[in-house]
């Protein structure tokens, strides 16, 4: 089971042009009697072209964190080799970036987070 203890704050980028990227950050909790597993994040649909979420996970205890991600609406994995843990207030960043030949526009994406073999 992954819990969101935390969630991150809305980003929000003024303009491409003012500051590319901004990040946020939130705190995640997971709990796993299973061996070898890994966390993996996706979204719900694409973003626009020269837009970009990304998102890193603080691993637990054992496991390994393979750092920033882009996301997309395929799983990424973010978190490998979990085993036979419970663990909290572990540290979750989200990035988002944009060129400056971004479109401009509120977007709005759902982020999943899932325990897989």
């Amino acid at each position: 089971e992954v819990l969101i203890e935390q969630q991150a704050s809305n980003i929000t980028l003024d303009s491409p042009f003012v500051d590319p990227s901004k990040t946020s950050q939130g705190f995640y909790a997971i709990t796993t009697n299973g061996v070898a597993k890994k966390i993996l994040a996706s979204i719900d649909t694409p973003l626009p072209s020269g837009v970009s979420l990304s998102l890193e996970l603080q691993a637990p205890p054992g496991a390994s964190s393979l750092g920033n991600q882009v996301l997309s609406t395929s799983g990424k994995v973010l978190v490998s080799n979990i085993s036979k843990i419970a663990a909290s207030h572990l540290s979750m960043t989200y990035t988002l970036q944009a060129s400056p030949n971004a479109q401009s526009g509120p977007y709005s994406r759902l982020i999943s987070l899932t325990i897989s073999d």
